[in-house]
């Protein structure tokens, strides 16, 4: 009886383990709120679908904390984590079909449950329209793109100011919202977070269909490495290894994580080869020369990292160890 009764309470400290491991769940007995902005949409149309997640005690629920998405009509994006605030957002596009679209959104887990409709089928005559840019449409990590949504009724004249406009981002991150001034145009901020690639961002406002716009982000370029080595002289006749350190630095002088760096010497070798730059812009090799590697009358064994600079040449930095016999 006592090894069938340690059976169970080996499962039920799997399950904990495992728990611990993945994303937080919402406790039983949490709340959600979801809401559609717009209530209806064109035939083509998207809506903003928000879910704000509170725990029993009225906190939001922690950050991270799956929420899933379906409908009855169009297409939705599946899954989406709750921020901070408890906050999560999907975006409900039309597929042509006419109709009401009920939108159910769960807690990962499936113990929470609630629904919202959001009308499909508004007609292309009075719907209004948005037209979104970018500028720049490229840039670097750590920079900012300003995007403005250009939104007119159906007739051609600006939206009245003061009419909410929903952003989305495929990459990076953008204000979630902005109002239009007078002139209809409502203005975001994209900024780039520390991935590169093609930022998609989307801006609905109303029953509009989507707008879409694209920004390139890439990483800063090298313009300038430096190789340290903790090794200012070395013993031909000895096997010898020297720590050595490449810093690289991009056109502002700032530091430059994320950069493949390749490690050279004329003798000996190098373990690993190459190496991405940490945080602090820094890769690390070491230097391996056997006994007798270096020839007789070679009294200087130059060390060298290459990495490719922003416009695509080869950077080289070079640091001298001085050989004794």
């Amino acid at each position: 009886m006592k090894k069938l009764c340690l059976f169970p309470v080996l499962c039920s400290l799997a399950l904990v383990l495992a728990c611990s491991e993945g994303n937080p769940v919402a406790p039983t007995g949490s709340v959600l709120t979801v809401t559609a902005n717009p209530s209806r949409i064109s035939l083509s149309g998207a809506s903003s679908i928000e879910v704000i997640g509170r725990k029993p005690d009225g906190n939001p629920i922690s950050e991270g904390t799956e929420i899933r998405f379906s409908t009855s009509l169009g297409t939705i994006d599946g899954i989406a984590q709750a921020d901070n605030t408890g906050v999560a957002r999907a975006l409900l596009r039309a597929d042509g079909r006419s109709g009401t679209a009920t939108v159910t959104v769960t807690t990962g887990d499936g113990m929470t449950s609630v629904t919202t409709d959001v009308l499909i089928g508004e007609s292309s005559d009075t719907k209004p329209s948005i037209v979104l840019t970018a500028s720049p449409n490229d840039i670097k990590i750590g920079e900012t793109s300003r995007i403005s949504a250009i939104t007119r009724r159906s007739d051609g004249s600006p939206l009245d100011s003061g009419q909410t406009v929903r952003f989305f981002t495929s990459l990076g991150n953008i204000d979630s919202t902005a109002t239009t001034d007078s002139d209809g145009i409502a203005v975001a901020t994209l900024r780039s977070g520390e991935e590169p690639g093609t930022a998609m961002i989307t801006a609905i406002v109303g029953s509009s269909d989507a707008a879409t716009a694209s920004v390139t982000i890439t990483r800063r370029g090298a313009a300038r490495i430096i190789v340290q080595t903790n090794r200012g002289t070395i013993s031909r006749s000895q096997p010898e290894t020297v720590e050595v350190t490449a810093i690289v630095r991009d056109e502002d002088g700032d530091l430059l994580p994320g950069t493949a760096v390749t490690f050279d010497s004329d003798f000996g070798f190098f373990t690993p080869g190459s190496d991405d730059t940490n945080q602090n812009g820094q890769a690390d090799s070491i230097l391996t020369v056997p006994a007798n590697a270096i020839p007789e009358g070679t009294t200087t064994l130059a060390v060298r990292a290459l990495v490719a600079g922003s416009s695509g040449d080869l950077l080289e930095g070079r640091a001298n160890i001085t050989v004794t016999d």
